[in-house]
């Protein structure tokens, strides 16, 4: 995943892509969520460490509300407010 997410990454900025862009950083996310959730399961499973499955579980949490409030917020957003108004580099600027 981290390897398609730079791709991905590289991919977009060179075809000026912002929807690509974004896809990446969704890719990178999705590898972090893997790699935290493995990393709590393995540590329940081999060590026995019974609460590192509950503590990968509160990293999703936090990861998932950053995006979940950047979203809210409109962050990083791309989106033309008119459907007239092409998709120029000025469609996020807030007044």
């Amino acid at each position: 995943m981290p390897v398609l997410a730079l791709a991905k990454h590289r991919t977009g900025t060179a075809l000026g892509s912002r929807a690509l862009i974004a896809e990446a950083g969704e890719t990178r996310l999705c590898a972090y969520l893997s790699v935290i959730l493995l990393g709590g399961l393995a540590l329940n499973a081999t060590v026995g460490w019974s609460w590192a499955d509950p503590i990968a579980a509160i990293g999703i949490a936090v990861l998932a509300a950053r995006e979940g409030r950047e979203i809210w917020n409109g962050e990083d957003c791309c989106m033309p407010t008119d459907l007239d108004r092409d998709s120029s580099d000025d469609c996020c600027q807030r007044e």
